[in-house]
This record gives C-alpha cells, sequence and structure tokens, in this order.
C-alpha cells in the first residue's frame, strides 16, 4: 500500500488488514505532508500482522524533534491489533538522519502514529511531482521545439552581422 508518489491519503470504509508479505510505504515530507490510511469502519479495527513497514523522507523534508505522523488514523473504537514486522511498540525506525519511535496507542489512543526523536533536514529538493521519467511528452516536445527555434534564431543573427 502505498498511498501516492508523493504524500496522500488512502480512506478504508472497512477493516483494514495488513497481513505478512505485504508492505506499507509511507512517505514523509513535514508535519503537513505524509503518507496517512484512514480506516473510517466504526464497527472493525486495524489488523496489523507481520507486514513491512517502509519509511522514506522525501528531499527537501523537515521534521522537529517530537512532531507526530499518524500514519494510520484508525477511527473505530477498537484497538490496533498485531505490529509491523520487527516493529513492537516504542520500536526505533531510522530513515536517512531521521529516527522514529513507532506506536500503536497513539493519536486518539488507537492510532498507529511516527514520533520523529530527532529534528532533521532531508538531502535534495522538495518533491514536486515532475519525473523525468514519467515526463508530459507534450511538455517535452514543446521544450525541443522552442530550443530549435531559439537556435535558429541565434543562427539568423550571426548570418545578417
Amino acid at each position: 500500500v502505498a498511498p501516492g508518489t508523493s504524500p496522500g491519503k488512502i480512506t478504508v470504509l472497512n477493516q483494514l488488514q495488513l497481513s505478512s508479505g505485504a508492505t506499507y510505504q509511507a512517505e514523509v515530507l513535514n508535519k503537513s505532508a505524509y503518507d496517512q490510511l484512514v480506516v473510517r469502519s466504526s464497527a472493525t479495527q486495524v489488523e496489523i500482522t507481520g507486514a513491512e513497514l517502509n519509511v522514506r523522507f522525501l528531499a527537501g523534508g523537515k521534521v522537529n524533534r517530537g512532531e507526530t505522523f499518524r500514519i494510520i488514523d484508525n477511527q473505530s473504537s477498537a484497538p490496533v491489533t498485531g505490529t509491523f514486522r520487527g516493529l513492537a511498540e516504542g520500536a526505533r525506525v531510522a530513515v536517512g538522519n531521521v529516527t522514529f519511535s513507532i506506536s500503536y496507542k497513539g493519536g486518539t489512543g488507537n492510532d498507529v502514529v511516527l514520533t520523529a526523536l530527532n529534528t532533521a533536514v532531508a538531502p535534495g529538493v522538495a518533491n514536486t511531482g515532475f519525473h523525468i521519467d514519467r515526463a508530459n511528452p507534450g511538455v517535452v516536445a514543446a521544450v525541443g521545439v522552442m530550443a530549435v527555434v531559439a537556435l535558429a534564431l541565434i543562427a539568423r543573427r550571426q548570418l545578417q552581422k
């Protein structure tokens, strides 16, 4: 499960089960931009049975010590059952130059929350959503045409001299 190629949110209307073999990829940019699964079911719970948690600290991101990131917002009153593989309550998750602790009892008491244990800035620039490997062919073509026109104008000027 990956809420997006930049921070996003997925709303789950029924029970959320993350079993062994599944991976939740949660991206963190800053306090107001991070991935989240929102479980809206009031009667069921969030069940995590050995799934992987893969946290990415996005380029250009910044977190401050003590900031919390509710990566699973369990809106039912039921507690989260189980844990991500190798991540018991309070375990540390190191991602680049930031370390988080994980809680399955965070937020309103039954959410999966990462808490930054240090202040950190991720190297690089923030994700703008533009990827060279997925560039819009129309934009690439337009830039190419503009480059050819610019070269033609320069060549024309040179010939007029």
